[in-house]
């Protein structure tokens, strides 16, 4: 039957295109997903995600809190900026409970414009929105634009400065 060995040899043919076409685009994903693009987009997302957490945490605080959260600053800065932190806990403590100040952070929008992976270092703006009230008054809402300088410690992606922009 020679319409069949025509059948067997188009679905052996299909099969073959088959296996072809699922090696070709499983080794496309693999070597896309280990690409030196792939490493650098990862640790462009991890320095923006956590420059983005590190600047909320920043400017958050809550006077009856106000310990845990200078020391949650304390752990998202490096350099002299975290030595500042830990040198004036104390005032930075006292000043938030005595004026009972209550502050909370979220970051609106948030970008590197920069980012050196081999030295560890980034940029990153920000928007910043801060609810702020003291001694339980009316909350007020101020916004600022942040440039954050980040350096890579062994404990992730930290803020090393930040300076307001205008």
């Amino acid at each position: 039957m020679p319409g069949g060995n025509r059948w067997r040899a188009a679905l052996a043919a299909s099969a073959a295109l088959a296996v072809v076409a699922c090696a070709w685009f499983g080794w496309s994903w693999w070597s896309a997903e280990h690409s030196d693009f792939a490493r650098r987009a990862d640790e462009r997302d991890a320095a923006l995600q956590a420059g983005t957490e590190a600047l909320a945490r920043l400017y958050t605080i809550d006077h009856s809190t106000a310990g845990s959260d200078v020391d949650a600053w304390i752990s998202v800065t490096e350099g002299s900026l975290s030595e500042e932190f830990r040198k004036d806990r104390r005032s930075h403590v006292e000043r938030a409970r005595e004026r009972r100040i209550s502050s909370t952070a979220q970051v609106r929008h948030g970008a590197l414009s920069a980012l050196d992976i081999q030295a560890g270092r980034a940029s990153m703006l920000a928007v910043l929105s801060v609810e702020v009230a003291t001694d339980g008054g009316e909350r007020t809402d101020k916004r600022s634009t942040l440039l954050a300088e980040l350096r890579r410690t062994e404990g992730g992606w930290k803020i090393s400065s930040v300076q307001a922009q205008r």
